[in-house]
């Protein structure tokens, strides 16, 4: 603050607004850009994951471990079978994506994630669809079915 203005005046609000400003603009040209490699970034998914499933948050370790991040120049990749998915996925990025900018020091990247529709159809949901996926697998568990007059 310079000397001659009172704290409780408008010249010390504007100096305030100004020296908040250019203190953003060093901020923005100091940011860290690193190499980042796609063996280490896929390293960190991975422990990542792991830490979520070691904490209990299953169903995130889950959706971590099902996709796997590609590098694209400084955005990571990311395809998921389903919406919702991608919602968790958007949800744990507020957390994922700020450490994965620490640990590879780099504050350029970015997170995408997009949903891959032939992914989401090889899943199997239903009773039925899954004694389908496993008949096909094993043409003996029909006789087996048929044998013991077994439902799905």
């Amino acid at each position: 603050m310079s000397e001659g203005v009172s704290s409780f005046s408008l010249s010390s609000v504007a100096l305030k607004k100004n020296a908040t400003a250019s203190e953003t603009k060093k901020a923005s040209a100091t940011k860290l850009r690193e190499k980042v490699q796609q063996g280490k970034l896929q390293e960190l998914w991975t422990a990542y994951a792991l830490k979520k499933e070691k904490e209990g948050a299953q169903n995130i370790a889950a959706i971590l471990n099902l996709c796997s991040p590609k590098l694209v120049e400084e955005s990571i990749q990311v395809e998921v079978p389903n919406n919702i998915n991608k919602k968790e996925l958007q949800l744990e990025g507020n957390t994922l994506l700020p450490h994965l900018k620490d640990v590879l020091i780099n504050d350029h990247l970015t997170l995408e994630i997009s949903v891959n529709e032939q992914q989401q159809e090889a899943l199997v949901y239903t009773a039925e669809e899954k004694y389908k996926k496993f008949e096909t697998i094993n043409p003996a568990l029909k006789d087996l079915k048929d044998t013991f007059g077994l439902e799905y």
